[in-house]
């Protein structure tokens, strides 16, 4: 079925006649269903959504291309699939799974609609667990059990590559488990390809994945040599040619796992995963208004006009504002609208099929990511983005403000020697300052140029009820996000902090105390001596603005300012 001359919809013969009959006929209606934004990614998300309604109602998840980039065109064109979205691709490696008999979900529609958009909506998987929880729900499971499964998911992973489709996202979140059964289903398969044969580097890269993503709370090493046995046994019984030798294969492996560790997306799957719905988004207004869950349920229908970018003035063509607004409750929230003509970024958008985003669109997805780090920081009440042709970009972010809250600098000099009490607890927020700055930068996370000379502080201080006072990040704090770890960036931060919390009411002590907690050591080695040193003399001796002058010495082989694959406190 066509709709235009890009657009099209293709419909699972078994949910035809259930998606006429709730008026879904056309790519656009599907692209319409309302729904919860339950993951995103700059130009795709996944959504939950509901068709119909009683007994007969479909559960499922859709997932939304957004916009859809020649690159991304041209990619699945060169992997076989023609130049399609990466809904079509995935749509179809999930047929040839259903045909090879290869547990996944169960595709009910896909297409593009007339904007260019692309989606694929498949059904939910009943009762089904993600691989994480199920191990951490089996822990106190005795041994022999637990290697019982590990055998059957190695020998399920090996049935998938012996038909020739390889998993390059083999991650932990998307293997879910029926806990009745045991039946092991795998989702997104959107960069998968259909081989003739997957050849031994890609299956070892696949099980790289996996290795890297389940953290060793939850899967023992006898359990990890378990399922590579299962998965080598049944490739010699589908007489596929394999290594003989598990070490070698266990080796491989191993070697793969720890280069992918140094992704920040993958130590961020050994993380314990946030509560279901936690970072749940629903959509208002398009991408215009997005509220989340929680924020949305304490609304009860009523929107404030004052969210909605359609209600902002038309004059002054560009301007950028901040207001303290009531959020109900006795809650105040910090409210910054833009509007700017970005002619140059709209035309390369235009070219590259990539969307415009915002400096409020980023900052909502930095807070995202903080909070599925655990990093305490503000909430994230709702933010939006409009695009008015031709130049015009409208946005907004509403993040709930705490007006008790007082900047660490401030707190420190307030408490200086007043009483022994309070001399512990600004220890403990000095140590809980330097832990969290590590956790930031653990997830990506830098404090930008305009932040390194702010007087203001990085952190807040909150008095927390029957807690005592507490630490978290600003919200006035710029961040931005970088995909690999940024020694020289993270020493720049390092200083930054280190410079607002010195002064006559502190000691080096102090200092020394937050360098410790940032590089988590318990004592001072001759290697964090020297790098303190310097760092020290160097704070007393100009404003750190820049601290681009750093030797590669100074770095200590960039190992103590690397992120590890550990837990975080």
């Amino acid at each position: 079925m066509v709709d235009g001359i890009m657009a099209y919809l293709e419909i699972n013969p078994r949910y035809r006649e259930f998606c006429q009959r709730n008026g879904l006929t056309t790519a656009a209606d599907f692209m319409a269903l309302p729904a919860v934004i339950v993951s995103g990614h700059p130009n795709r998300h996944v959504t939950q959504v509901t068709i119909g309604s009683g007994p007969t109602a479909l559960v499922g998840f859709m997932k939304r291309d957004l916009h859809i980039s020649w690159a991304e065109r041209l990619r699945n064109a060169i992997a076989g699939f023609g130049f399609v979205s990466r809904s079509c691709r995935e749509a179809r490696v999930l047929r040839n799974l259903e045909k090879v008999g290869v547990n996944c979900p169960e595709q009910v529609a896909e297409g593009e609609d007339d904007d260019g958009r692309g989606f694929l909506l498949v059904r939910e998987l009943a009762g089904a667990v993600e691989l994480r929880e199920y191990l951490r729900a089996r822990a106190a499971v005795p041994e022999r059990r637990r290697k019982q499964f590990a055998r059957k998911l190695g020998q399920a992973l090996a049935r998938i590559h012996n038909c020739g489709i390889d998993h390059p996202d083999l991650y932990s979140k998307h293997v879910f488990i029926n806990p009745e059964d045991q039946s092991i289903s795998v989702l997104d398969w959107q960069r998968s390809r259909l081989r003739s044969r997957v050849g031994w580097p890609q299956r070892w890269r696949d099980l790289a994945a996996l290795e890297a993503t389940l953290s060793d709370d939850l899967v023992s090493s006898s359990e990890r040599a378990t399922c590579l046995r299962a998965y080598l046994r049944e490739c010699r019984i589908r007489k596929i040619n394999c290594p003989n030798d598990l070490l070698f294969s266990a080796f491989r492996i191993h070697r793969l796992e720890k280069r992918l560790l140094h992704q920040r997306r993958v130590r961020e799957l050994r993380e314990k995963p946030l509560a279901v719905g936690t970072q749940g988004v629903i959509w208002c207004d398009g991408e215009a208004l997005c509220l989340t869950r929680e924020f949305h349920d304490s609304l009860k229908g009523q929107i404030p006009d004052w969210l909605f970018l359609s209600k902002l003035p038309p004059e002054p063509r560009q301007f950028e504002r901040q207001a303290q607004v009531s959020i109900g409750a006795g809650r105040q929230a910090q409210l910054v609208c833009r509007r700017e003509i970005r002619p140059g970024a709209r035309i390369c958008g235009w070219l590259r099929r990539h969307p415009v985003r915002s400096p409020e669109l980023c900052h909502a997805g930095i807070l995202f990511r903080l909070q599925r780090y655990r990093i305490p920081s503000p909430r994230l009440l709702a933010f939006g983005q409009c695009i008015v042709p031709p130049w015009r970009v409208d946005s907004f972010v509403l993040i709930e403000a705490f007006p008790d809250a007082v900047c660490l600098p401030r707190w420190l000099r307030e408490h200086a020697g007043v009483s022994p009490k309070f001399l512990k607890q600004s220890h403990r927020l000095i140590r809980e300052a330097g832990i969290l700055l590590r956790r930031i930068h653990d997830a990506g996370c830098y404090l930008s140029n305009e932040a390194l000379g702010n007087d203001a502080g990085t952190f807040q201080v909150r008095q927390l009820e029957g807690e005592g006072p507490a630490v978290l990040l600003d919200p006035r704090q710029p961040l931005h996000t970088r995909r690999r770890p940024q020694g020289r960036q993270a020493l720049d931060n390092i200083a930054a902090v280190l410079a607002q919390i010195s002064g006559p009411w502190a000691s080096q002590t102090n200092q020394l105390r937050f360098l410790l907690s940032y590089l988590r050591a318990g004592r001072l080695s001759p290697a964090i001596k020297r790098f303190a040193r310097l760092l020290l003399h160097r704070n007393q001796a100009v404003r750190p603005a820049r601290f681009s002058w750093v030797p590669r010495p100074l770095l200590l082989g960039q190992r103590l300012l690397q992120p590890t694959g550990r837990a975080m406190p």
